[in-house]
């Protein structure tokens, strides 16, 4: 396809390539482009890079440029790492650009001896001659690194500065055999850079001036020695006879020369030339620059590895600046829209609430100078969610210092998002950053750390957390949630508190909550609102909130002597709710018409239950099956679907053939339950469900919903739209599903319904569910473009498909089949089991675990085994059952040169450094490839508990404690 006319997509390009200066580097970047592409709008809206796209030679690559003004680490790290989140498809990144050339000589005027001898040596180690104009590759050997961090050590007293580690990450295997070839290449029919610099020029006319060599004669190098005379010319500095100037011998040519070896990174530019000579010939540096130490050796790992292997160097070499920049790490913590989950709540009504506001507990908690958790408990309906909403909003807590800083998130059982404590507590961390200086953290135990020693910083202020709605947690890990608050109230996580942090949580009285926090109930205080209070305060609150609705019917809806009648009646009706309120008073707005007559029916029939109100409503429905069926889909989706989805699923039958045969109106709106209570009463908790005829309640059951909506996605999927026989096929992502309502829902979560039906429901559908995991299928390609978990591999196998989407029922019946191979990989090298590792799927890698002939010492090409993998996703539980496997080993090191248990240790996952310091044969003595033993690594992370697992681990030399300090 013509390279002009063709569209691209973020995930066509697959080189990064960052320069520092706009208005040089990037001007010559952009120049040595065969062809520019269009301009993407960024995926990400965090993303504030500029890019400019294009192709050079068989590759699309995509190029950014660090702000104006702004140059060292922080600003390339932080460019690279929104550059991969926009390109996922990115292999490698470069960092090309200008550098300071570090040319040395012996004697330095050794070089007149013989100025027609056209040797060009440069391996003595006496000579290093680089010139205006050469190209300097960053290249590692035996005996030095790419790109070392020259400035980063350690001053000591009467002693030179010593120089510790700040050695970076080697280059992927693809790159440094790229390189191979191209020094092959050189040697042999040498280099094509004056070709391809004349054809940029004649391109590019107006660049000459600026860009175009000046000859070897303006380049002139001079002694070490010499201080440049400020505000003259370098004439004027060359001295009597060129007395100050290197004489070098002349090059047969001036075609540049091509240098492999070591480059010097720093935060300062190189202007001292004594200083220069001393690193290149120490560090045998080849050139100086100050980008490469941000960017792990001038090479882009994964975006799954950029935080621990690019940000961790900086966490390492220097502390957190503040800095324009400080605004993109804020952006890392905002997971979701958590002020939406709290905004959807209605306002409080005035006077209400005061059976928490006006009790003593709650009023001794808000005058309590130390910090102390408060646990507030109500049934269903009675006005939680507002209660916290009311205080964030008018910051109700007796503390009015702006020193205070009111944080919240409010539990929601809508989505896996809005029930998730990692989400709740990015949530919590970046509202204190808003207004705290902090630094970067993405697992929940190291952002929980991270929150932990904010609070406890004097010059943080106060601070309160607010949690509503703990009992729509994620359930699995309600348990470590709460865990965490005790350890807050008990000071388990610290000896001295030395700041005031108060902690707010409300849910319903459940008995696994209550449960949990059953042995500090004594200690903390507690706000009960029991069922058996309602007709005492509560109903007094609850008759204000009716004199005030009731206000709101205007005259034009209800006459006055009905408005009496219908007040009277509501307000002596027992057992009312907030919620119950709520929706009667719906009801109400939406009778056609309010008479004495329709008030009498009202009072009559009125439900004096939330369950009989929802019952009431369900069964004014005209088509009480497609109700059903509508609930069933609503209940079942793992977010809320738009309308014009859900409009989709509902149209789709077995008879539909093509997107086209629906009849669909777009409507710009989602659809969910707006209370917890509605899926309460919806939904059975067994099989057996009640039939709508006789009662709503408890009709719909869970596994059916996953069947209805299994069956719906997958019939969606075989809809001849998108097969590959179609023409011209859309093959860009986001126009694929922006042009077919329902794809995107139906290609990432059909396999994730597949799995909650039970089994007898997925034998109905696993023919057509196997079939969508192979290659061969002509329905695949378009659901695989659509889907995010696949990722970038070509030509995955069913295996690998069904691994990385967790379909264990498939994954069986694939191993059970002679043919397989358990080993296989993708384009990218990824077995079955690594996918599955990074998605998480235990049970599949169980599966795995136990299939003939794995192996476990496989990596992909990033260098990551399986169990680097299971470390750097956090999963825990994976990395128990890898650890059990008979052929583990403990010693395989990933492609940056990290043990196990030192990528652990570089990732702050104290339990899995648990796991590991308990597993047979692990081995303390053994370093990294920074020479890094497991202790001092902890210690220059400064993870204090991971310290302690070590020093008390068998077999640690804690002789060695002094000298790794």
């Amino acid at each position: 396809m013509d390279g002009n006319t063709r569209e691209f997509s973020h995930s066509d390009y697959t080189v990064g390539w960052i320069c520092a200066l706009p208005q040089t580097e990037l001007v010559a970047a952009g120049a040595m482009l065969d062809d520019e592409h269009p301009v993407l709008p960024a995926p990400d809206p965090n993303d504030i890079n500029s890019y400019l796209l294009g192709r050079i030679g068989d590759h699309n690559v995509v190029i950014a440029c660090l702000p104006a003004e702004q140059t060292g680490k922080v600003p390339a790290a932080t460019v690279a790492k929104d550059m991969v989140r926009s390109f996922p498809a990115i292999r490698f990144g470069l960092m090309v650009g200008i550098g300071g050339g570090a040319p040395y000589y012996r004697g330095e005027n050794e070089g007149d001896v013989d100025e027609s001898d056209d040797s060009e040596d440069e391996e003595l180690d006496e000579t290093q001659d680089i010139r205006l104009g050469d190209v300097v590759i960053s290249l590692h050997s035996k005996s030095s690194e790419a790109v070392i961090q020259y400035d980063f050590g350690k001053s000591v007293q009467n002693q030179e500065f010593i120089r510790a580690g700040g050695q970076l990450n080697k280059p992927p295997g693809i790159v440094l055999n790229a390189v191979s070839m191209l020094q092959g290449q050189h040697a042999r029919k040498g280099h094509k850079i004056c070709d391809l610099l004349s054809k940029m020029l004649a391109n590019n006319p107006r660049m000459e001036k600026k860009f175009k060599h000046l000859g070897s004669a303006k380049d002139q190098l001079f002694k070490s020695e010499t201080t440049h005379v400020e505000g003259k010319k370098c004439e004027s500095c060359r001295g009597p006879d060129d007395t100050n100037l290197v004489k070098r011998k002349r090059r047969s040519s001036d075609e540049p020369q091509i240098h492999y070896g070591t480059i010097g990174s720093a935060d300062q530019v190189m202007k001292d030339a004594l200083l220069r000579d001393k690193w290149s010939q120490r560090e045998k540096i080849k050139c100086f620059e100050m980008e490469a130490a941000g960017q792990g050796v001038l090479l882009l790992p994964p975006v799954e590895k950029l935080m621990t292997k690019v940000l961790r160097q900086l966490e390492q070499l220097e502390s957190w600046q503040k800095s324009d920049k400080e605004t993109e790490c804020l952006q890392a913590f905002r997971t979701m829209n958590y002020e939406y989950q709290k905004d959807f709540n209605p306002d409080k009504e005035h006077g209400t609430c005061n059976w928490c506001l006006q009790s003593p507990i709650f009023r001794n908690w808000q005058e309590n100078d130390s910090s102390c958790l408060l646990w507030i408990t109500a049934d269903p309906g009675c006005g939680k969610s507002v209660l916290s909403k009311d205080l964030v909003d008018n910051r109700l807590f007796g503390l009015e210092s702006s020193d205070t800083t009111i944080c919240y998130f409010f539990f929601k059982d809508t989505s896996p998002e809005t029930r998730s404590p990692a989400n709740a507590v990015a949530a919590l961390l970046h509202q204190v950053l808003k207004s705290k200086c902090g630094r970067k953290a993405m697992s929940i135990d190291t952002m929980w750390k991270a929150l932990r020693d904010i609070s406890q910083d004097p010059e943080c202020g106060r601070i309160i957390f607010v949690l509503d709605a703990l009992d729509e947690c994620e359930r699995k890990d309600q348990k470590d949630l709460i865990r965490r608050l005790k350890g807050l109230e008990c000071h388990e996580e610290s000896q001295v508190s030395t700041h005031h942090l108060k902690v707010l949580v409300t849910s319903r009285p459940y008995f696994n909550i209550e449960n949990e926090f059953r042995e500090l109930i004594e200690n903390i205080p507690g706000i009960r609102l029991p069922t058996e209070k309602l007709s005492t305060q509560l109903q007094s609150e609850m008759n204000h909130v009716v004199h005030t609705r009731m206000s709101k019917l205007g005259p034009r809806i209800v006459r006055e002597t009905i408005r009496e009648e219908l007040l009277s009646g509501m307000l002596v009706t027992e057992n009312r709710t907030y919620l119950w309120l709520d929706l009667i008073f719906k009801i109400i707005e939406e009778m056609p018409r309010i008479d004495r007559q329709a008030v009498k029916s009202l009072f009559k029939d009125l439900p004096t239950t939330v369950d009989d109100v929802y019952n009431s409503i369900l069964r004014k429905a005209t088509d009480q099956a497609q109700a059903k069926k509508l609930l069933q889909i609503i209940v079942a989706a793992t977010r809320p679907l738009s309308l014009d989805e859900v409009g989709v699923a509902l149209a789709i039958a077995e008879e539909t053939q093509c997107y086209e045969d629906l009849e669909l109106q777009r409507v710009d709106e989602t659809v969910f339950l707006i209370h917890q209570s509605a899926k309460d009463f919806l939904v059975s908790l067994s099989e057996e469900v009640s039939p709508i005829e006789s009662s709503w309640k408890y009709s719909i059951s869970v596994s059916e919903s996953a069947l209805l909506l299994t069956s719906i996605c997958i019939r969606f999927l075989y809809l001849k739209d998108f097969g590959k026989k179609q023409a011209p096929p859309i093959r860009n992502a986001e126009d694929l599903c922006s042009s077919y309502d329902f794809l995107e829902y139906s290609a990432n979560n059909w396999a994730a319904h597949f799995g909650h039906m039970t089994i007898k429901y997925r034998h109905e559908l696993f023919p057509a569910a196997i079939q969508l995991c192979s290659v061969e299928n002509d329905q695949y390609m378009d659901w695989e473009i659509a889907v995010s978990k696949i990722g970038r591999s070509v030509n995955p196998s069913p295996l690998h498909i069904a691994s990385c989407l967790g379909l264990d029922m498939i994954v069986q019946t694939l191993l059970a089949r002679p043919d397989v191979d358990i080993n296989s990989t993708t384009s990218d090298t990824r077995t079955p089991l690594s996918l599955a590792i990074i998605q998480g799927h235990e049970g599949i890698v169980k599966l795995l675990l136990t299939a003939p002939g794995i192996d476990l010492s496989l990596t992909d090409s990033d260098g990551d085994s399986p169990l680097s993998l299971a470390i750097l996703h956090s999963h825990e539980g994976i990395v128990k059952l890898l650890l059990a496997a008979p052929s583990i080993n403990l010693c395989l090191t990933d492609g940056y040169g990290n043990l196990p248990l030192s990528l652990a240790i570089r990732c702050e996952h104290e339990g899995i450094v648990k796991l590991l310091l308990a597993a047979p044969g692990i081995d303390l003595s053994l370093t990294d490839s920074d020479g890094n033993s497991p202790l001092s690594l902890a210690i220059i992370q400064g993870h204090e508990g991971i310290v302690k697992l070590l020093l008390a681990a068998p077999g640690i030399d804690r002789g060695l404690v002094e000298l790794d300090c």
